[in-house]
């Protein structure tokens, strides 16, 4: 985060809620999660080749179409979004890889809603994202409406 006017404001969300327009391709890379990620995976024995999606494979088509019920953690480094950072987003999301597959598209955004029909035993969920806590006092249920999801 940068402070400007006394503010702190968000360095990698567009400014959307100020009428400007913005998609999942404006959000800025975030090139530290990788490392995050391949780190977590090396300190929990992790199968690289089956148990870690980067790039191209993190895609919201992967999340869905793998069988996540066996996974006893999940970790997701990337953005995290709130209602209004992007056009027509109306629930909180994580952003994932948009991808095209079968012929069906996805817009790179698992929803709330999403993540509540996937079939989860995880012992532990990690959101390494922004937008997980609300210091500004908003969007506090819609963030820990996330977390819960």
């Amino acid at each position: 985060m940068r402070k400007a006017s006394g503010l702190l404001q968000r360095r990698s969300a567009p400014a959307t809620r100020r009428g400007s327009s913005a998609s999942v391709a404006d959000l800025a890379p975030l090139p530290n999660t990788e490392e995050e990620i391949r780190s977590i995976a090396q300190i929990l024995n992790a199968n690289f080749e089956r148990d870690v999606f980067l790039g191209d494979r993190a895609s919201e088509t992967t999340v869905k179409s793998t069988d996540l019920s066996n996974r006893k953690v999940l970790v997701f480094a990337t953005h995290g979004l709130l209602p209004g950072d992007l056009n027509g987003l109306e629930e909180p999301a994580l952003a994932l890889t948009p991808s095209i597959s079968s012929g069906q598209k996805e817009d790179g955004l698992l929803t709330m809603g999403e993540i509540l029909g996937l079939q989860l035993n995880a012992d532990w969920v990690v959101l390494s994202a922004c937008n997980t806590g609300a210091a500004d006092g908003k969007g506090v249920e819609t963030v820990s409406g996330l977390g819960r999801a």
